[in-house]
């Protein structure tokens, strides 16, 4: 994430964010650890990644496959690539 933030500019993010960037990085932190689900009546604690469904999730998964996107698109440099969205 700090890749993305220095990409953007720190001073840019932290007037946009209206949050500092390690506020903002300790916030990040803090949703990422606190992985509660409910699963059959029980609560369960997820031991890693996004939960589905939280407010967060599309914005790392699209930051995520970004970053992936642009490394396979370098590993492609020399072939025609069509992107298909649905």
């Amino acid at each position: 994430m700090e890749s993305y933030i220095d990409e953007f500019g720190g001073i840019r993010f932290q007037n946009a964010a209206g949050v500092s960037v390690s506020g903002f990085l300790e916030l990040l932190s803090f949703c990422l650890r606190s992985t509660f689900i409910q699963y059959d009546g029980k609560p369960w604690l997820q031991r890693e990644g996004i939960c589905i469904g939280s407010r967060i999730a599309p914005i790392l998964g699209d930051l995520f496959l970004s970053k992936l996107d642009n490394i396979v698109a370098g590993c492609l440099d020399n072939m025609t690539v069509v992107r298909v969205v649905v």
